[in-house]
């Protein structure tokens, strides 16, 4: 039997229900006693995991929220918590948490100021793994969309037949997009950076195979949400709806270096 984990004095367990409270998982004001010992970042059966990448406004590391809701830890008294629909809470060998997604399973950060970048850098990373390709599958969407069609502009990562995809769309269509080879059941950290209006995506820290792609600079002005496990559409409902699992998802309000993709996918591999 492997180590159990207990949070605060409880015992967590292995596969959670979002609806089904186990325990109150601490916010950041209050002190994290996780196996026995008081932390300022995360510690699972003996792995440290880093706090929030630099600059980051949003960071949902891993352990369950409460009820239907994950928690952004990025910081002190940070917003931009995430509303879970349908997916649920599954752990790793190692005791990392994450979200199975069934293909119709989706969770929203609602909208919020911090998530508006207008025309400047951002990055977002997630691990993500998928158990179908077979069609286009989000893993995350960054998304500026007031219902019509011409005003939707958005940013994010997906997979699509064998491929790994960060992309940047205009309200005009446009779409700038990198891309890497990926094959199913393999966990990835996918990550792009949005500097200087070009777009660069990572995958596993390394830039991937199509990267660094120019006019990229769409203005992201309006507030935006950030969709997980699927994208929303014209209509006001969801698409592109992933089967497979997310964790440590971050978005940062600075476009990270090749160097801090790298540095993030070192710290936190061994979770995988």
């Amino acid at each position: 039997m492997g180590q159990i984990v207990t949070l605060n004095g409880r015992p967590l367990e292995s596969e959670v229900e979002p609806y089904l409270q186990v325990g109150t998982p601490p916010r950041w004001q209050t002190p994290i006693v996780l196996n026995g010992r008081m932390v300022h970042d995360v510690t699972i059966n003996g792995y440290d995991y880093p706090p929030a990448p630099s600059d980051s406004v949003l960071y949902y590391p891993g352990l369950p929220g409460q009820r239907a809701t994950i928690w952004n830890r990025c910081k002190p008294g940070a917003t931009n918590d995430g509303t879970i629909t349908g997916a649920i809470w599954r752990r790793l060998p190692s005791g990392l948490w994450y979200l199975g997604f069934d293909g119709d399973d989706f969770v929203v950060t609602p909208a919020h100021a911090s998530l508006t970048f207008g025309t400047g850098d951002f990055s977002i990373i997630a691990y993500g793994r998928v158990t179908d390709i077979t069609a286009t599958q989000r893993i995350c969407a960054l998304s500026y969309n007031t219902g019509v069609a011409a005003d939707h502009v958005s940013a994010g990562l997906y997979f699509e037949s064998d491929l790994a995809i960060v992309f940047a769309r205009s309200s005009t269509g446009t779409l700038k997009a990198g891309f890497n080879v990926a094959v199913i059941n393999t966990w990835y950290c996918v990550g792009l950076s949005r500097l200087s209006g070009v777009l660069y995506g990572f995958l596993n820290g390394v830039p991937m195979t199509t990267t660094a792609v120019a006019g990229a600079n769409f203005d992201y002005s309006s507030t935006g949400k950030a969709y997980w496990g699927a994208q929303d559409n014209d209509a006001g409902g969801t698409s592109n709806h992933l089967t497979g699992d997310i964790a440590l998802e971050v978005i940062c309000n600075a476009g990270l270096s090749a160097v801090g993709h790298a540095q993030f996918f070192s710290q936190t591999r061994h979770l995988f």
